[in-house]
């Protein structure tokens, strides 16, 4: 084999491993938004069901 294809296989290697990494660290970041999402929506809802109580205490 020539160099030339040997350099040009390391950088299909290399640019294949980048893709796989992207890949991952989108999915990684992904998930941390749905669980961000998720807790936003859990406090909303506590916020929510503590001021029905005090309501319902008041009257």
């Amino acid at each position: 084999m020539s160099l030339d294809v040997l350099l040009a296989d390391e950088r299909a290697e290399a640019r294949k491993e980048g893709r796989r990494q992207g890949r991952e660290e989108g999915c990684r970041e992904g998930k941390l938004e749905a669980q961000r999402i998720g807790v936003k929506n859990s406090f909303k809802m506590c916020a929510n069901l503590i001021s029905l109580m005090i309501g319902l205490c008041r009257s």
